[in-house]
């Protein structure tokens, strides 16, 4: 999901976002129900600006008015959000140092990993969703498909000929374009880009396709500068709902970015009812939704049993596909 096309004119939205209104007293206690009694350090496992970030920050400004409390965010980027999901983990258990969970960290680093410092099934609370980002695939306007059947009829007819391009080995948008591969029986080589070099390459014709976060290339969509084919996730964006589901053409296929809010281990039921119903009372906010909606993401209010089934679920639908392409991470 992070990326950092397209999210800049939602800072100022997002200035300050974790400093709420002016809040009552609470008295310090541990009860659930006073959760928060004090700010709130809220860990992003990626950098300012990025998608993730802005969906966070967002998430923590409507927290804290909803509570009177501060939540505080503090981006502790690197390793494909692994860093900060690791700061996380290893937090006191008391619901005051939570923060983002993303697929990169909870589904595909155990296989990209090999000596991962947690085990996500094990370490993390799972508190609440938070935002479900897409993956796009996106032909240049020259190439001869106007639909995925076309694409698939181009890659059939001409093996080897063809290439995508991605951000990066392990990445949602190379995994969804792997499954891809593999469910439609087709070949097209991968070029792995650190940056937005991916988008100029399409444009110039050096790829055919890409295949990246939504949020990322909504303006050169909306301009004509790249062919929209289909988003990677189970059904369409509201973002541009013209643009069709993979799983319309093969079913029930769902691979794209997604983000929870997650807290260490042994956190109390008590806690995480509290911690999760306040976060739906958030996500639920019309204003937070809408501009959830102009960045390319969907607000994401799944029940906490949900949480660890979706995550478990995307945990083995990703690995065989980590571990038929090679990667891997050192």
């Amino acid at each position: 999901m992070p990326t950092r096309r397209c999210v800049f004119p939602l800072l100022a939205t997002a200035a300050g976002l974790a400093t709420p209104a002016p809040g009552r007293a609470h008295p310090r206690s541990t009860a659930a129900a006073d959760w928060p009694n004090r700010p709130v350090r809220y860990i992003e496992a990626y950098q300012p600006g990025t998608a993730t970030d802005i969906a966070s920050r967002l998430w923590c400004m409507t927290m804290a008015r909803l509570t009177g409390r501060p939540f505080a965010v503090e981006n502790r980027a690197g390793a494909g959000g692994t860093l900060g999901a690791a700061a996380v983990a290893r937090a006191m258990p008391d619901g005051h140092t939570i923060g983002l969970g993303s697929a990169a960290a909870l589904a595909v680093a155990p296989t990209l990993f090999p000596r991962l410092r947690y085990e996500p099934a094990r370490d993390f609370t799972l508190i609440s969703g938070l935002a479900m980002a897409p993956n796009l695939l996106a032909v240049r306007p020259d190439l001869p498909a106007q639909s995925v059947p076309d694409f698939l009829r181009l890659l059939s007819r001409d093996p080897g000929r063809h290439h995508y391009g991605h951000f990066g080995l392990g990445t949602t948008g190379h995994l969804a374009m792997e499954l891809l591969k593999s469910r439609a029986g087709v070949e097209v080589e991968q070029v792995a880009y650190a940056g937005q070099q991916a988008n100029y390459d399409l444009l110039a014709g050096r790829i055919s396709a890409l295949c990246g976060p939504l949020p990322g290339l909504i303006a050169a969509i909306q301009s004509g500068q790249v062919r929209a084919l289909a988003v990677t996730t189970a059904r369409r964006s509201r973002a541009v709902p013209q643009v069709p589901a993979l799983a319309e053409f093969l079913p029930g296929f769902d691979l794209g970015g997604w983000a929870m809010v997650v807290g260490p281990a042994r956190l109390s039921p008590s806690l995480i009812r509290r911690m999760h119903d306040v976060s739906r009372q958030t996500l639920a906010r019309p204003d937070l939704r809408e501009t959830f909606r102009q960045m390319g993401v969907e607000p994401w209010s799944a029940g906490l049993a949900e949480l660890e089934a979706y995550r478990a679920e995307q945990e083995a639908l990703v690995a065989p596909l980590v571990r038929a392409s090679g990667a891997r991470v050192d």
